[in-house]
């Protein structure tokens, strides 16, 4: 009866951490698409940004080429700053994203070892614990 129970435990510690692992599995898969998306927004906040610094350098080239009336460009210069300045915070933010989720895919990971690791070891066990009854079965019909 003990066997009995002790195995009926390790047959639901079994099934208990299987789900675990498979629950870690979906955190890791989002993680990872949260990842690729904090990683595709970098690129594209970094795309603007150059762009726009680059657009703004050339507005100063220009300006500084002889234009008579610079005002306009002065105004399209410092409209160039505030988007560029507007696309490094959205950059900025993007890459605390990434960070965020590449620190939780790797906690996901590690997690999902260690459930592996004690997984493969509850099967190791309850297979430890099958033989042993076996060999106790065949010891008590060889004694019969």
């Amino acid at each position: 009866l003990e066997e009995r129970e002790a195995a009926n435990l390790r047959n639901t510690a079994c099934a208990k951490a299987k789900q675990s692992v498979e629950n870690f599995d979906a955190v890791l898969t989002s993680t990872e698409t949260q990842l690729s998306e904090a990683e595709r927004a970098a690129k594209e906040a970094r795309d603007l940004a150059i762009a726009s610094r680059e657009k703004a350098e050339q507005l100063t080239k220009d300006a500084a080429e002889g234009v008579q009336d610079t005002s306009s460009l002065e105004e399209d210069v410092r409209n160039a700053q505030i988007d560029c300045d507007a696309f490094q915070a959205t950059y900025d933010v993007a890459k605390e994203s990434q960070e965020e989720a590449v620190w939780r895919a790797a906690e996901a990971r590690l997690t999902h070892e260690k459930n592996c690791l004690s997984l493969a070891s509850l099967e190791r066990d309850a297979m430890s614990e099958l033989l042993h009854r076996e060999h106790v079965q065949q010891a008590e019909l060889l004694a019969a």
